[in-house]
């Protein structure tokens, strides 16, 4: 969001150097809320208080 300094709003996981990354099984979502989930998060991600990523 404009106008908050990102040390105290961003998110970090420190992790491990050495540590075996792990991935979770895909979780689906009901079809019913599918349409809810994407209308609330219109807002802060144009507002650019949120942002999509990828993980590897």
């Amino acid at each position: 969001m404009p106008g908050l300094d990102p040390q105290l709003v961003e998110h970090r996981l420190p992790l491990k150097p050495n540590c075996k990354q792990v991935k979770q099984k895909l979780r689906k979502l009901d079809p019913q809320l599918e349409g809810p989930v994407k209308e609330g998060l219109e807002d802060p991600l144009r507002a650019k208080f949120i942002r999509a990523i990828d993980y590897p």
